[in-house]
């Protein structure tokens, strides 16, 4: 008895570790560049303003920023991105891209303050 319950526990050890490690590789994983690229190009932002700016802990702690556009709130995921662009805006900034562009323009009080390339950390 005493001999199977040692074999029990070194096994579910063994199961645990093989878990982890797999958690790890695959949380470390990216998804392929033309993802971002793709996901990028299609978001079409004309005036928006930023409403809040959160870490979604819904959503695997994304950064994410919600912008007001005209009359509707828009969430807009920024976590792959390193630019800096999402630790650089402020709650109040009018942000513009245009459709088929990486370039994200901030404007404070009116007036260009900062323009960002997106980067996916991608070689294309």
């Amino acid at each position: 008895m005493k001999q199977f319950k040692k074999i029990w526990r070194i096994w579910s050890y063994v199961a645990l570790l093989l878990s982890v490690i797999t958690l790890i590789y695959f949380r470390l994983q990216e998804p392929p560049c033309s993802e971002y690229y793709e996901n990028a190009k299609k978001i079409i932002i004309f005036n928006g303003i930023v409403n809040d700016k959160i870490i979604d802990k819904k959503r695997h702690n994304y950064k994410t920023i919600i912008l007001s556009v005209k009359y509707t709130l828009q969430k807009i995921i920024l976590d792959s991105d390193k630019s800096g662009f999402y630790d650089y805006i402020k709650k109040g900034d009018s942000i513009i891209k245009e459709s088929g562009s990486f370039e994200m323009k901030v404007f404070r009080n009116s007036e260009i303050d900062t323009t960002f390339i997106l980067d996916y950390g991608c070689k294309k």
